[in-house]
């Protein structure tokens, strides 16, 4: 278990106790250069079992009862599983990563927001992969609008602005980069009656 300075750190120390877990201390993802991406690069590195499941507090895995057969048996190296963006006050999307796979040398984390597991480099994808049916992750960290700007423009944008210069070459960060300064576009002009500002 990874804390990044969280607010609970004594209920994070009973699940430690409880599943018999390493707690590993990292300072706020903020300050690490390779922000979320090394702070699990970091707890990969410490991780002891063959299958390493990387799941936020803001998430519950839905299904974690059906994963088992699946590392019991086939030729798989990695398994997505739908994550469900929740939502209240407009439509749910969901997006697919490689949640689950087994460690490696050739494995690692790449992004300093919104980072993903990339096999060999920043832009390689875990193979041969599966994506699961009968297990999924609720993911309520997006709940409402206020949550969303706030993330988006005191943490996400800083983050991937900081990912430009650590992971150049990552293409998928490039693209949430893009999207989020589409994002940010969009909110500028709604709030000045669509006219842009310098």
């Amino acid at each position: 278990i990874a804390d990044c300075s969280s607010e609970d750190r004594q209920e994070l120390e009973h699940i430690a106790d409880r599943f018999k877990a390493v707690l590993v201390n990292l300072p706020p993802v903020a300050q690490l250069e390779g922000g979320f991406a090394q702070a699990r690069n970091i707890t990969l590195g410490v991780a002891s079992e063959d299958w390493f499941l990387w799941i936020d507090t803001d998430e519950e895995l839905v299904g974690n009862q059906q994963i088992a057969k699946y590392l019991e048996s086939g030729p798989f190296r990695g398994y997505a599983i739908k994550q469900n963006h929740l939502m209240l006050d407009c439509p749910s999307h969901f997006d697919t990563p490689v949640r689950l796979f087994k460690r490696g040398d050739d494995i690692e984390f790449y992004g300093c927001v919104h980072e993903q597991p990339q096999q060999v480099d920043c832009n390689g994808d875990v193979t041969p992969a599966l994506q699961l049916f009968d297990a999924q992750i609720a993911h309520m960290g997006y709940l409402h609008e206020g949550i969303r700007r706030h993330k988006s423009t005191q943490r996400n944008l800083p983050l991937l602005l900081r990912d430009r210069k650590v992971y150049p070459e990552r293409r998928l960060g490039l693209v949430l980069w893009l999207r989020d300064y589409v994002t940010h576009a969009n909110w500028m002009l709604a709030s000045n009656g669509g006219k842009q500002n310098p």
